[in-house]
C-alpha cells in the first residue's frame, strides 16, 4: 500500500482517492511515509471532487472542516469552537460526522487531517477571499492559544491587510526568530511586514534593518543594499534611519568604505539614542580597521569605549570587543588577540549574537593557525561549516569554506585549496569593492595557481587584481598589489612583481587584516632577486617585529630565520628556518627554506647543497607544486645533476592521480549521490564538489557520471577480487 501511495503522490487527485480508499490501519501506516508531499498545486478536479464530498455533509460539519483547514494540519477542538463561535458540545455531532467520513482523525488528543493533501483539497474548495479571512482569524486564535509567531507567520503573510498591527508585529517577531537559521524566510517575513506597515509605523526602521540583514545573510548583499537605500528614501525618524544604517554598517560582505560611510551618516543624525550611537561608534572603529585604515581606527577607539561604557549596551560592547581584538591582531599581538576574540565570542553567545560570533570564531581560528595551533583552527573551520550548513547560512558557509581553503594552502594542501577557490571569484569581484576577506581569498587563489603553474587561473587573477587596484579601500589595494605580484612571479617576472608592490600610494605594504605571517618569505625572494634594499628592509622589519611579539610561535620564528638567512646568505639561519617549518608542519615553507639552503650551500659544501635541493624537489613534487619543482629541477640540470636524483613523479592520469578529496567525491558520485548530497556529506559547497568532479573526469578521461559509476563499480570489483586472493595471515 505504501508503494501505491508513493506512486500516487505525484498525482494529488489519485493520492486523495488512494488515501480515502484505505482501511484505517493502512492509512495510519502510510501517512508518515508521505510526509514530504507538501504544498502541491492541486488540479481543479481535486477541488471539485472535494466540493462534491463536502456537499454530502451536514452544514455544521461542512463549516467545521472548512474552518479547521485554516487552523493547520493538527488543531484543537477548542480552537475550532472559538473560530465557529459555538459552544464545544454543539460540535460533537459535526466532528463525529467528519471522523466517520474519513476527513478527520484523532492523534495525540488533537484532531488532524489525514494528510496535507486532504487539507489542501478542502482549502481549494473555498473561494480565495473567504480563505484569506479565515486564515487571518485562525492566526489570532492560534496566537491566543500560545502559538509562536513563526508558526502563524505564513498565514499572516498571505491573509493580512495593510495596517494590520498584529500581523506586522508577529511577522517582525517571526523574522527575528529565524534570521539565523533561515535568512531567506526571515527576509520574506520582514519584507511582508514592511508592505503592511504605514510609513510612520514606529517599528518600520527595525523591520527594514531585519530585512536588510536577512537579505545579506542569505547571500544577497547587493539586494540588501538596494532594499535599504530604497527604504531610506522614505521619511524616517532619525532613530529609525540610524537603525537601518547600522544594519548596513554590519554587512560583512560589502566594502568597508561603504560600511564606514553608513556609520558616519548615522552619527551625523540628530537625536539618536545613546545605545544606538554607541553601537555605531564601535562599528565605525571596526570597519575602519578591516578597511585598512588602522590609524583612523585607533583614533576612533577612545570615543567608542566611552560611549559603550556609558550605555552598557550589549550590542555596542560586543562590536567594541571585536574591534579591540582586531586591533591587537593587526598589531600582531597574536596571543592577546586570541584571548580577546575568545572572550568576545563567549559574551556574544550569551547575548544571542550567533551570526556575528561565527565571524569572531573564524578570526580566532585564523590567529591560532599563526600560533602553531592548526588543529584547533581546522576544528573551528569544520564546526563553522557544519553549523552554516545546518542553519542554511549560505554566505557564512562560503566565507568559512574560503577560509578553510586558505588554511589548506598554508599547510601544504595546495590542490584542495585550489579546488575550492577555482571559479569562486569572477571578474566582477574586482569590479565591485570587495571585502578584506574576499581579498585574502583572491590572494590565496593566485598563490595556489602560482605553485601549481595554472596559467589560466593566473591570468584570471591578474585581470581581477588590476580592477581591484583601481578602486576600493586601502586593504583591498594591498591585497590587489600582492595578488598581482604573485601572478608576476608565476610568469617568472620578478621585476614586475616588485613594481606592483612599489606602485602603492603609501609604498610597499602587505595586508595586515587578515594576514599571513609567512608572506614575507615571498617578499624577501622578490627583494633578493631584484636587489631592492628597501623591500628587503621591509621584510626584515616585519618578521623581526612579529617574532618579538610572538616568542612562542614556531612559524613566526622560522619565518624570521628564513628571511634573515636569505637576505644575508646565511646557511645557519636558513637551516634554522627549515627546521622550524618542519616542526610546525608547514611543508611548503619547509621546501622553500630547504631549496634556498641548498642554493646557499653550493659554494661551500656542494654535496650538501645538491642533497638539500633534492629534498626540496621531492617536497615540492609531493605537494603538487609544479612551478617550484620545475625551478629546482632546472637548477639541478644546470649543475649537471641528472642520474643522482631519483624523484617519484606524481601520476597525472587515473585513480592514482587523484587527491584524497577528489577520490572522496568520485566515490560518492559513483554511488549515485547528487552534487548537493555529496556536499552535505563532505561539508563542501556544491561549487567545490563540481570543481573536484571536473578534475576527476579529466584524470579518468571520462565525460559523464554514468561512466564514473561504471568505473567505480569495476574498481570495487577489483578490490573484492584482491581481497579474496589474499592470504588472510
Amino acid at each position: 500500500m505504501l508503494a501505491l501511495a508513493k506512486r500516487a503522490a505525484g498525482n494529488p487527485f489519485l493520492l486523495v482517492e488512494t488515501l480515502l480508499g484505505l482501511q484505517e490501519e493502512e492509512r495510519i501506516e502510510i501517512v508518515g511515509g508521505l510526509a514530504d508531499v507538501r504544498d502541491t498545486r492541486l488540479p481543479r478536479r481535486v477541488a471539485h471532487k472535494m466540493r462534491e464530498r463536502l456537499a454530502h455533509l451536514s452544514v455544521p460539519a461542512r463549516e467545521a472542516v472548512i474552518v479547521a483547514a485554516s487552523l493547520g494540519r493538527r488543531f484543537s477542538f477548542t480552537g475550532m469552537a472559538e473560530m465557529l463561535d459555538r459552544p464545544t458540545p454543539d460540535l460533537l455531532a459535526p466532528v463525529g460526522e467528519l471522523l466517520d467520513a474519513d476527513l478527520f482523525i484523532e492523534r495525540d488528543a488533537k484532531l488532524a487531517f489525514w494528510h496535507d493533501i486532504t487539507r489542501e483539497a478542502v482549502r481549494a474548495s473555498v473561494p480565495v477571499s473567504a480563505r484569506c479571512a479565515l486564515d487571518r482569524q485562525a492566526a489570532t486564535v492560534l496566537l491566543e492559544h500560545g502559538a509562536l509567531p513563526v508558526e502563524v507567520a505564513h498565514q499572516l503573510a498571505a491573509s493580512a491587510e495593510p495596517g494590520d498591527a498584529v500581523a506586522i508585529t508577529t511577522l517582525l517577531q517571526a523574522a527575528k526568530a529565524v534570521v539565523v537559521t533561515d535568512a531567506a524566510t526571515a527576509a520574506d517575513f520582514a519584507c511582508r511586514a514592511l508592505d503592511l506597515s504605514p510609513l510612520q509605523h514606529p517599528q518600520r526602521g527595525e523591520i527594514v534593518s531585519i530585512a536588510a540583514v536577512a537579505l545579506h545573510t542569505s547571500g544577497n548583499s547587493s539586494e540588501a543594499i538596494t532594499f535599504a537605500d530604497a527604504a531610506l528614501r522614505d521619511t524616517l525618524p532619525a532613530e529609525q534611519e540610524a537603525q537601518v544604517r547600522l544594519s548596513i554598517a554590519g554587512m560583512f560582505a560589502i566594502s568597508a568604505d561603504a560600511r564606514v560611510e553608513a556609520g558616519r551618516r548615522a552619527l551625523n543624525l540628530p537625536d539618536v539614542s545613546p545605545p544606538l550611537r554607541a553601537a555605531h561608534l564601535s562599528c565605525l572603529a571596526y570597519n575602519l580597521l578591516v578597511g585598512g585604515r588602522i590609524e583612523e581606527a585607533l583614533r576612533s577607539m577612545p570615543q567608542a569605549r566611552e560611549a559603550a561604557a556609558a550605555t552598557d549596551d550589549p550590542r555596542a560592547l560586543l562590536i567594541l570587543g571585536v574591534a579591540e581584538a582586531g586591533l591587537a591582531y593587526a598589531d600582531e599581538r597574536f596571543d592577546e588577540a586570541v584571548e580577546l576574540f575568545t572572550n568576545t565570542a563567549r559574551e556574544g553567545l550569551a547575548a544571542g549574537e550567533n551570526t556575528r560570533i561565527r565571524m569572531v570564531q573564524m578570526y580566532c581560528g585564523e590567529i591560532m593557525s599563526h600560533l602553531d595551533r592548526e588543529d584547533e583552527a581546522f576544528a573551528i573551520a569544520r564546526d563553522g561549516l557544519a553549523s552554516a550548513q545546518r542553519d542554511r547560512q549560505d554566505w557564512i558557509y562560503e566565507l568559512y569554506e574560503t577560509w578553510q581553503a586558505r588554511l589548506w594552502l598554508r599547510f601544504g594542501r595546495i590542490s584542495e585549496a585550489a579546488a575550492v577557490l577555482e571559479g569562486r571569484f569572477e571578474l566582477e569581484d574586482g569590479t565591485r569593492a570587495v571585502a578584506a576577506l574576499d581579498g585574502a581569498g583572491l590572494c590565496a587563489m593566485a598563490r595556489a595557481a602560482m605553485h601549481m603553474a595554472d596559467t589560466r587561473q593566473l591570468r584570471r587573477a591578474r585581470e581581477i587584481g588590476k580592477v581591484m587596484l583601481a578602486r576600493g579601500a586601502p586593504v583591498i589595494k594591498q591585497h590587489a598589489a600582492w595578488m598581482l605580484a604573485l601572478t608576476a612571479m608565476g610568469d617568472g617576472d620578478m621585476k614586475s612583481a616588485r613594481d606592483w608592490l612599489a606602485g602603492l600610494a603609501d609604498g610597499p605594504a602587505l595586508p595586515r587584516f587578515p594576514q599571513d605571517p609567512t608572506d614575507e618569505m615571498v617578499l624577501a625572494r622578490i627583494a633578493a632577486a631584484t636587489g631592492d634594499d628597501p623591500l628587503a628592509q621591509l621584510a626584515l622589519a616585519n618578521v623581526r617585529r612579529r617574532a618579538a611579539a610572538n616568542s612562542g610561535s614556531l612559524a613566526t620564528a622560522a619565518t624570521r630565520a628564513y628571511v634573515q638567512g636569505l637576505l644575508s646568505n646565511d646557511a645557519r639561519e636558513l637551516r634554522a628556518g627549515a627546521d622550524g617549518f618542519e616542526r610546525c608542519r608547514r611543508p611548503l615553507e619547509w621546501a622553500m627554506a630547504t631549496e634556498d639552503l641548498g642554493s646557499c650551500l653550493l659554494t661551500s659544501d656542494h654535496e650538501a647543497g645538491v642533497a638539500a635541493l633534492g629534498q626540496a624537489l621531492a617536497g615540492y613534487t609531493d605537494l603538487g607544486a609544479v612551478w617550484d619543482a620545475r625551478r629546482v629541477r632546472s637548477q639541478l640540470r644546470d649543475l649537471g645533476i641528472r642520474r643522482r636524483l631519483v624523484v617519484r613523479e606524481p601520476a597525472t592520469r587515473g585513480w592514482a592521480a587523484m587527491t584524497a578529496a577528489e577520490e572522496s567525491v568520485a566515490k560518492l558520485v559513483a554511488q549515485g549521490l547528487t552534487n548537493r548530497e555529496v556536499a552535505e556529506r563532505l561539508f563542501l559547497s556544491p561549487h567545490t564538489v563540481n570543481s573536484h568532479l571536473r578534475h576527476v573526469f579529466s584524470k579518468l578521461g571520462i565525460k559523464s557520471r554514468v561512466e564514473l559509476a561504471r568505473l567505480g563499480a569495476l574498481d570495487a570489483g577489483r578490490e573484492r577480487v584482491d581481497l579474496r586472493g589474499t592470504d588472510p595471515t
